[in-house]
């Protein structure tokens, strides 16, 4: 582990509210970080500013050493006639802090406060996109899965949605 990221281990934070925190260039910021990454799609700091105008979007920082370490997003996938469908995306952590380097679950948590602020998947998508076998899960019906939500993480893609005929979901929290 580098030294900077074992002093910033106390110190990192995470905000659903990055404007009043970051100052005013946080997203042009994570905009550029996020252009240097080829496995993600570019985004300008606009859309960066409307995900976090609607707290779905999670900004990580080291409040130490004034950087910003990462952000996830959840980017709206479609609507049905009961709630609005987003995916998660735009997984990001600078290489420093990045689990292998820093020992820092920093993604993990990034993903549990998202999952913790947005409903869980539906019966009918999570037994249409599980895909672990009863070896794994120690059960038949994935519908009692003991993982689910804690080591497992359903992810469903734009694809697998439309897929799927664009099922209804329980209303999503704003």
């Amino acid at each position: 582990m580098n030294p900077q990221t074992m002093l910033a281990r106390g110190k990192i934070r995470y905000t659903f509210f990055p404007t009043e925190q970051l100052g005013p260039f946080w997203a042009e910021t994570l905009a550029r970080n996020i252009q240097n990454e080829p496995h993600l799609l570019p985004h300008n700091p606009a859309t960066l500013r409307d995900a976090a105008s609607g707290k779905r979007l999670i900004v990580v920082y080291d409040k130490e050493n004034d950087l910003l370490v990462g952000c996830a997003a959840m980017w709206p996938l479609g609507e049905s006639d009961e709630g609005i469908w987003f995916r998660f995306g735009t997984m990001f952590v600078i290489e420093p802090y990045r689990y292998r380097c820093s020992g820092m679950k920093i993604a993990d948590e990034m993903y549990r406060r998202m999952l913790n602020m947005f409903s869980h998947l539906p019966c009918n998508i999570r037994r249409a996109t599980c895909v672990c076998p009863a070896s794994k899960t120690g059960i038949a019906n994935p519908l009692y899965c003991p993982l689910v939500d804690t080591t497992c993480f359903v992810h469903v893609s734009r694809e697998t949605y439309e897929r799927l005929g664009r099922p209804e979901s329980p209303p999503f929290p704003f």
